[in-house]
């Protein structure tokens, strides 16, 4: 702009109609007065979109996740401190580079290619993509794949903002809990098990001493039957005919059987 501002005025200062008339010089004058504005309005639109960029950098690099902003041909544009971080790469190994060809090609992930080539051109966005891999340097990962596709107006191009949200531990701690409650209802089961037999033998025991009072209880009322009667018949054989105490004797031993026959 600056440079078309230039050549304009030295083609004015070398027109041979510059001096034909005060209209003329007027509009040029005007001309170049709305370049000038030109210029300045260029040069704030510049200064605000920079301003917007490092906003938008900032915003990223607070983000604990590793982002990824690729262009239209899946190249990287740029990428946030917790991703180097978390991968352990450099800038240098990663920046402009074809995302499937990052760290000795071990982002060619089949899944990936599934969200990045298939999913997100047909989808603005999409959430919670898990993704399982084995990396090189840090092992096997398990993560959450979240992205978007944005369209800036500003340049005309199309970008992808790929967040990876890292779940390892998290799926790792799930898994062991659920071990820990299937191993707790093996117990649970193996435990009731063991009530239900210890349960089972009780019942058996107290039928098996039912029966057995049943058997003493029937045992013992005939030689009872026998102790009573007899008894019966001593009272009334000798019944006052013998002294005072042993009536009373007598009394005490029918009274008592027949207490335990009713009983």
């Amino acid at each position: 702009m600056l440079k078309d501002k230039d050549k304009l005025k030295e083609q004015l200062s070398k027109s041979p109609y510059l001096n034909t008339g005060t209209d003329e010089l007027a509009e040029l004058r005007t001309c170049v007065a709305e370049l000038e504005r030109s210029e300045a309005e260029c040069k704030r639109a510049e200064q605000a979109a920079q301003e917007a960029r490092k906003y938008a950098e900032n915003i990223v690099e607070t983000v604990r996740e590793p982002i990824l902003v690729l262009d239209a041909d899946l190249r990287v544009k740029s990428a946030n401190q917790a991703f180097y971080k978390t991968f352990k790469v450099a800038p240098e190994e990663t920046l402009n580079r074809f995302i499937y060809d990052l760290g000795n090609r071990q982002w060619d992930i089949p899944k990936l290619r599934e969200l990045l080539e298939e999913i997100i051109p047909k989808s603005t966005s999409f959430q919670d993509f898990e993704v399982e891999h084995d990396f090189q340097i840090i092992g096997r990962r398990t993560m959450l794949l979240n992205a978007r596709r944005i369209y800036r107006e500003s340049v005309g191009t199309q970008e992808i903002l790929l967040a990876i949200e890292d779940i390892t531990e998290r799926k790792r701690a799930e898994e062991a809990l659920r071990r820990a409650h299937d191993e707790l209802e093996i117990i649970v089961q193996d435990r009731t098990k063991e009530l239900k037999k210890a349960l089972e033998e009780l019942e058996r025991s107290n039928k098996e001493l039912e029966q057995f009072a049943y058997i003493v209880s029937h045992d013992l009322q005939e030689p009872l039957r026998m102790v009573a009667s007899f008894t019966q018949l001593l009272e009334e054989s000798y019944k006052g005919r013998l002294d005072k105490d042993a009536d009373e004797f007598i009394y005490y031993i029918v009274d008592g059987a027949a207490r335990m026959a009713t009983g």
